[in-house]
């Protein structure tokens, strides 16, 4: 979220240089590949476990922001794409896309804290370790990793 903002600001300085591509890159990349796993492993795992111990409003507002966060993420994309093809933003597109991007921060900072601060916590202190451990294990697998189990 930072290096988008940043972005927003070097665009602003530099135009689309090649440090500005890298930077778009970096963040489409998070993006399409990371954050997409992440929701996923809360709507299989933590989500279930919110709503089977009274949370359900807590689970089903954070799956919809997951919603408005991939909605809000398809207009985002196409704005890096364009920063990595060197397309030149003038001042009110620019504009635009710096507002665009600090409302998709702004979306994704608060929807982080509560994740944090609320439906985490919650989720592990009703899984039992076997749970988290299986959890971990799926997780690893789907980003095709493996589990540390020496560390258990």
């Amino acid at each position: 979220l930072v290096l988008l903002l940043r972005l927003g600001v070097h665009l602003a300085e530099h135009g689309c240089d090649a440090q500005a591509c890298d930077a778009a890159a970096d963040v489409q990349r998070y993006f399409d590949v990371a954050a997409p796993l992440h929701h996923g492993d809360e709507e299989l795992h933590v989500f279930p476990v919110l709503r089977a111990t009274g949370k359900a409003a807590l689970a089903n507002s954070l799956h919809a922001e997951h919603e408005q966060m991939e909605q809000r993420w398809t207009y985002i994309r196409g704005d890096l794409q364009a920063v990595q093809a060197r397309q030149t933003l003038d001042s009110p597109a620019l504009a635009d896309a710096r507002r665009r991007w600090a409302d998709f921060a702004a979306l994704y900072a608060a929807h982080m804290r509560v994740e944090e601060t609320q439906a985490y916590p919650e989720a592990h202190a009703r899984l039992a370790l076997s749970e988290q451990v299986a959890m971990g294990r799926n997780m690893a697998q789907r980003r095709g990793t493996r589990y540390p189990d020496a560390e258990l």
